[in-house]
């Protein structure tokens, strides 16, 4: 499955490797959520679960059009700004 990726190129490879941690704090936003809005806000139980899933849907939909911004001005270009923009 990871031979596919044995060609790729020194800083395609940097790339993925710089979108590790904020992808990781992401992970934790997602956890966190879960128990800092009803435990420390108060606020009911539903909403966590409507925090996530909004914001799960929320990067679904921008993918689309991403994807094709992505396609017409490259790719590398395009993920070299959103690994900045999270940073």
């Amino acid at each position: 499955m990871l031979s596919e990726y044995a060609g790729i190129s020194k800083q395609a490879r940097l790339l993925v490797y710089l979108n590790f941690v904020p992808s990781i704090a992401v992970g934790f936003i997602y956890t966190d959520l879960s128990y800092f809005l009803p435990k420390i806000q108060g606020l009911p139980s539903p909403w966590p679960w409507l925090t996530i899933t909004v914001m799960g849907l929320t990067l679904v939909v921008e993918s689309i059009p991403f994807g094709m911004i992505a396609d017409r001005y490259g790719r590398r270009r395009m993920m070299v700004l959103g690994t900045s923009a999270r940073a």
